[in-house]
């Protein structure tokens, strides 16, 4: 991370308190390139860290985008079609929509830095976007008005599939579990689930579906980093997200989820999983009787399988 100026810590600073309101967005609130650029480099970042381990699990799942184009639904600084982009080699073309024509023109910009023979169209109208695309989209949920969630939800129906990476909050989660509820019955569910049942954690109260993210190890030794974490109160060892992933004609995964974090203990490790049958199993490993499972978990608490 490079170091930023008295004014773009402001900058930053400010879009991190709106971003924390999470209030319905309306008009654009992008309001320079410049802004784009500190943010690119800085808090969209931990939003790719978020959606790489998304696609991480999903290929582990065996699941491979097979399309040659995307949309991109409130691209901002283009960090989802970026990290969408390193994975997955074969994509022709990318469709850019944001409220703000300076983040449509910025984002379409770094990606034809990056990969100049892809082909970049931009939107602002959401109306306008082209049908039967797979759609990418990152913490929006919360700043869609009711007019422009309506137009989400047609273009969600006329999609191949698509991808959504959310907060890991509660709130959040919920919204998704909704969400894949109402689209199963067209769509086939590739992730984070591993049944198309009722998703048992609408009627959970101390449980729900997320799983967190980890930051590369060189954030932890880059002092601009540490200086962002300290002005911004943000944990970067703490990446929590929830996400849904949907496509037509696809195969549904069936191995059971890891939710959350092991809480670890004396001797043991205590797990939540999502089973392929649709239910909540609690699974404790003993450090005795199940070495591999509790190494691996005590290694890293979130892993997701």
């Amino acid at each position: 991370m490079k170091e930023l100026q008295v004014d773009e810590w402001k900058i930053l600073e400010g879009l991190r308190s709106r971003f924390l309101r999470a209030e319905e967005e309306i008009a654009p609130y992008w309001n320079s390139e410049h802004e784009l650029e500190i943010y690119a480099e800085t808090l969209a970042q931990r939003i790719s860290w978020k959606i790489q381990s998304v696609l991480s699990d999903l290929k582990m799942a065996s699941w491979n985008f097979a399309g040659d184009s995307f949309i991109d639904f409130g691209c901002g600084s283009g960090i989802m079609s970026e990290t969408f982009l390193e994975n997955f080699e074969d994509i022709q073309s990318v469709h850019l929509f944001d409220h703000s024509r300076i983040a449509t023109e910025y984002a379409k910009k770094r990606l034809l830095e990056k990969w100049p023979k892809l082909r970049v169209s931009t939107y602002t109208e959401p109306g306008a976007l082209p049908g039967g695309h797979f759609i990418l989209g990152s913490h929006f949920l919360g700043e869609l008005p009711d007019k422009q969630f309506s137009i989400l939800m047609s273009l969600l129906e006329l999609s191949s599939g698509f991808l959504i990476v959310e907060a890991g909050t509660k709130i959040h989660s919920t919204k998704l579990a909704k969400l894949r509820e109402y689209f199963k019955r067209s769509y086939e569910i590739i992730g984070p689930c591993p049944h198309s049942e009722k998703c048992p954690m609408l009627t959970q109260e101390k449980h729900w579906c997320h799983n967190f993210a980890h930051a590369p190890s060189s954030v932890f030794q880059d002092g601009n980093w540490a200086e962002f974490a300290k002005r911004l109160k943000i944990d970067l060892r703490t990446l929590p997200y929830s996400f849904l992933a949907m496509e037509k004609n696809a195969t549904p995964q069936k191995s059971q989820h890891h939710i959350g974090r092991a809480r670890v203990y004396k001797g043991y490790v205590s797990t939540l999983w999502c089973t392929p049958e649709g239910t909540l199993e609690e699974k404790d490993f003993s450090k005795s009787k199940d070495k591999a499972d509790f190494k691996r978990f005590k290694k890293d608490p979130s892993s997701t399988r």
